[in-house]
């Protein structure tokens, strides 16, 4: 999207004044439908995006675990199976 286009389609958006910086407020439903808009290859874009800031790695769908969610699983699994990991390390 060109600065023009950026401009013109920022026109359209609701906006606030914020210490010198103009501040777009939208609903959900107003960011649904400018995303509707977009033609198909920014969609993916997009959605590329958000999978991605979500923590997916891909279209896939493979999701990979947080580090505490990680460490809370590993430190219960050791408690539980602490007399299997003993005899283990034997």
């Amino acid at each position: 999207m060109s600065t023009r286009e950026l401009s013109e389609a920022q026109s359209d958006l609701p906006c606030r004044q914020s210490q010198s910086l103009l501040e777009y407020v939208m609903s959900a439903t107003e960011i649904i439908d400018q995303f509707q808009k977009l033609p198909s290859s920014e969609q993916e874009q997009v959605l590329a995006f958000s999978q991605k800031s979500r923590g997916k790695s891909d279209k896939s769908g493979v999701e990979y675990a947080k580090d505490a969610d990680f460490d809370a699983s590993a430190e219960k699994i050791l408690q539980e199976r602490a007399n299997l990991f003993r005899r283990l390390a034997q």
